[in-house]
């Protein structure tokens, strides 16, 4: 039932109920202050705060006006950007539903730097990547990879089948180079060839002269170039820095004078290191053709000796006698030997000897 009246007397507390008094009808005049101040305040609130959040499914196109709280961080509005109110406030987050356009310092990711404070890697405007240092300036046309202070991997970018290089202490910038200065070393693959190259102590971010110390070429040889030690030896006197065969050209004369007629059948040499082996099959021999000059010389060695050697002939005319030529020597710094009779002399020319074929096998130091 409704109340259509009250007298001057009142209504007593208790006897009034929520149907006697019609909707609408109590204004804020008659509720008390506080409550109309804490009423107004939340709604006001909420509704600035909940029009910046997005639809259901839909964007956020609103702005947040208050200082709110973003995974832990004070935010606020500035200048229409959603950005940090505390000591990293150079971070800007996007505006509502835009994109984000500002530059985020301190970014990490646990996938790169394991939360470290060092620097992990950088990739520079010329795509060449450091992992622990920023990169030294690579030729434009190639590519880096930068490992720490010393090692490096570069690849040519412009010409397929050219130059990789996998250094230490190496880079190149139109010139090869040290990054620091100390030893370098570079294992170099091109065309289908090997080169381990390395060089002395050099300045950073100076010329570097590479020396190939070894190089496998691309028909399956190998190569030393300055030649090989064995073992944990060092001294340049033990190292083996040659190996060589080939033909050599012998000839019968007279010192000072002309040649004996003969035919030479084979002439061969080796050479290991300083050592020289020469053999020969030499017949059909006229000494009488000789007419001129002295010792009878066996000429034509392929390398100039460095010091004494002697040889005996196994194969030759029988005996050993003065008329018999059995061998020779070579001595330093020729490239002739000395025929000897079997006597125990020089051969010379104008004596009569048996002598029409021979096999010799000559080994003698060289230079």
């Amino acid at each position: 039932m409704a109340i259509s009246k009250v007298t001057s007397g009142g209504i007593a507390d208790g006897t009034l109920s929520v149907e006697d008094i019609a909707d609408d009808a109590v204004t804020a005049a008659k509720l008390a202050n506080s409550i109309n101040t804490d009423i107004a305040t939340g709604v006001t609130g909420n509704t600035t705060a909940n029009a910046a959040l997005p639809k259901a499914g839909g964007a956020m196109t609103g702005a947040i006006t208050t200082n709110s709280t973003f995974d832990g961080v004070d935010i606020a509005t500035r200048d229409g950007v959603l950005t940090s109110t505390t000591a990293t406030a150079a971070a800007a987050l996007p505006k509502a539903g835009g994109a984000m356009t500002g530059t985020i310092t301190n970014l990490r990711s646990t996938g790169i730097d394991d939360n470290a404070d060092a620097l992990a890697m950088t990739i520079t405007s010329s795509e060449n990547v450091g992992i622990g240092i920023v990169p030294e300036a690579w030729h434009s046309s190639y590519v880096g990879l930068q490992v720490g202070l010393s090692t490096s991997l570069m690849a040519n970018t412009s010409a397929a089948g050219n130059i990789t290089w996998f250094g230490n202490n190496f880079y190149y910038d139109g010139t090869r180079k040290y990054i620091n200065t100390d030893e370098a070393t570079v294992y170099e693959q091109g065309e289908g060839n090997h080169k381990f190259n390395v060089t002395a102590s050099g300045s950073a971010d100076s010329a570097i002269t590479w020396t190939t110390g070894f190089e496998v070429l691309n028909g399956g040889k190998a190569r030393a170039k300055n030649g090989l030690l064995f073992g944990t030896d060092t001294a340049t006197a033990n190292t083996l820095d040659d190996y060589e065969e080939g033909s050599w050209s012998p000839s019968i004369e007279a010192a000072n004078g002309n040649a004996a007629n003969f035919t030479v059948g084979s002439a061969m040499y080796t050479k290991i290191g300083r050592q020289v082996n020469v053999t020969a099959y030499i017949h059909t021999i006229d000494l009488t053709a000789m007419t001129s000059g002295s010792y009878i010389l066996l000429k034509g060695l392929p390398y100039t000796s460095q010091d004494y050697a002697d040889f005996a002939m196994g194969y030759r005319d029988a005996g050993y006698s003065n008329s018999v030529i059995v061998g020779g020597y070579v001595q330093s710094g020729v490239t002739f030997c000395y025929l000897m009779h079997g006597g125990g002399g020089e051969a010379q020319q104008g004596s009569t000897f048996t002598f029409s074929k021979c096999m010799i096998n000559i080994t003698y130091p060289s230079t």
